[in-house]
Parts: structure tokens; sequence; C-alpha cells
């Protein structure tokens, strides 16, 4: 099974070859975050799997996007972050967008190293304009005491939360998925259908029992 960081950079490498033959067709946005900090400095309690966090020193995020035609798109996210060891640049995400499936206005598809398709956060915080929140949301970034191996009685969860335990995210945003979703509007109602390989605790867990599936609607 492929990993995310390979299929990332697979994504990523035909988002650039497509877009290589016709200059200036492929446009960049991004992003920095400088953040100065003087007290728990060395506190790794908001430090993420990869070693990144929210509150690093400084944080870059470039995101190169080209449309191939009018209903075709290949999108990327690059990651900066001073925490990790040697400021390693991550491939955050790198997918294929289609729009109007079969002629129909209301089917779209995202497909690759998308955005986490769960509430519409990873949406907010992926493409500007979109109503941006300053920092993370506490459930995209609070640990539980619950462990990914096994079920956990209330007692069990209230000692480890006595010890200060801290394991997996409920939701977590910094690490994208890789899967398929559907989305689209239909009038009033906005709706999207997921399938990924990893979970909303742990985007790049591959090795899950089945898939994950999520469905999401709204009215707008």
């Amino acid at each position: 099974m492929v990993s995310d960081l390979k299929l990332g950079r697979l994504w990523l490498l035909v988002l650039i070859g497509t877009a290589a033959p016709l200059k200036g067709q492929l446009s960049w946005s991004g992003d920095i975050a400088v953040t100065a900090s003087a007290l728990d400095r060395h506190s790794t309690e908001n430090t993420n799997f990869r070693g990144d966090s929210p509150f690093s020193n400084v944080r870059l995020r470039m995101m190169p996007r080209h449309w191939v035609s009018k209903r075709m798109a290949l999108f990327g996210e690059l990651l900066y972050d001073s925490s990790v060891e040697g400021g390693n640049v991550h491939v955050n995400g790198a997918y294929l967008v289609l729009n109007d499936l079969f002629d129909r206005s209301w089917l779209n598809l995202k497909a690759g190293l998308i955005p986490s398709p769960f509430g519409n956060y990873g949406l907010r915080s992926t493409y500007f304009g979109l109503n941006p929140l300053i920092g993370i949301p506490l459930m995209w970034h609070h640990r539980t005491p619950l462990i990914k191996s096994a079920y956990s009685k209330p007692s069990e969860l209230n000692d480890r939360r006595m010890v200060g335990a801290a394991y997996q995210p409920i939701a977590y945003d910094a690490c994208w998925e890789t899967g398929l979703e559907l989305f689209g509007e239909l009038g009033m109602l906005e709706y999207s259908v997921a399938i990924t390989e990893g979970t909303l605790s742990n985007p790049t867990e591959t090795s899950n029992d089945g898939r994950q599936l999520i469905a999401r609607l709204g009215l707008a």
C-alpha cells in the first residue's frame, strides 16, 4: 500500500509536470505565521505526529494550483515548520479536482491526498476567503486519553487524565487524508461523501480494518 507521503509526492509531481509546459498557468498562494513564546517553551503538548506544532516560531504554507481546463484542476500544499529537525518541508496535500462530472453541476470529485472531509474546518483552513480562524479549534487539536489499540473504561480514562496522559487527538488536520470525495450543491443543500484510508484521529493510518466513510449534509 502506497504511503500518504509517497502518494503526496506523486500527486505533486503530476501537478508540476502538467503545469510546466504551460507557462503562467501555475498559481501560488500561501501564508506565514511567526510566533514568539516566553513561557513553557519546551512543552510538547501541541506537538503533532511529525514533530511540527501550530505554535512553532515559523510556519510557512505554500499552495500551488493549476487549472488544466475549466473542469479539471490540480491542487497542492507544502508546509515548512521550524520545529521539525532540519526544517523539513512536508507535502501536506496533492489532489485532483474534477467539476461537473457527467455534465451534472451538482457532482464534483476530489481524489488524492485531500483535506479532511469531516466537518468544514478542513475546507476553511485550506482555502482563503472562507472565514478562516486564528489558530486551530480545540476539537481539531485536543489530545484525549483514549488509546488507539483497545477500548477504555471510564475509570481508566480518569486515571490517565489524572496523570496528564495524552494520546491521539479527537480530530486531526495536520496530516491530510488519502481518499476520494464527492461533493456539491443542490439548491440550499450542500453535501459531501468521502472514503479514506486513514482515520479521523490519524489520517496516515493505513492498516486499520477497512476504510473510513464520511458523509456530511448542510443547508446554506
